[in-house]
């Protein structure tokens, strides 16, 4: 099991809370304090960073999600990033407010 990260730092982005967990690692709420505004941080789970095959993987599964996001230009939408050794995808996140529901 992966140690949580949360108020830790990736680069510009400060994780805030974890979100979920899958086979292959952890999503959190981040927030990119350059733009100030919300972002997903999907972390490969730390046994897998060293296994080539799974980093294709959890990178092909990013771009996949990236492809079928009309609304927002692919790269904008997201950025596969490496620091420490900890694999990372920081991804776009709509939050709805309350009054959306």
């Amino acid at each position: 099991m992966m140690s949580t990260l949360e108020g830790q730092s990736l680069k510009h982005f400060r994780i805030e809370k974890l979100l979920g967990r899958g086979g292959m690692g952890v999503v959190y709420l981040g927030r990119d304090t350059r733009l100030d505004r919300p972002v997903a941080i999907k972390v490969l789970r730390p046994d897998l960073t060293a296994n080539r095959e799974r980093q294709s993987r959890f990178f092909q599964e990013a771009r996949s999600a990236a492809a079928v996001r009309d609304d927002v230009p692919n790269g904008e939408f997201q950025q596969i990033l490496r620091e420490s050794g900890i694999v990372y995808v920081r991804e776009d996140i709509v939050l709805k407010s309350k009054n959306s529901e």
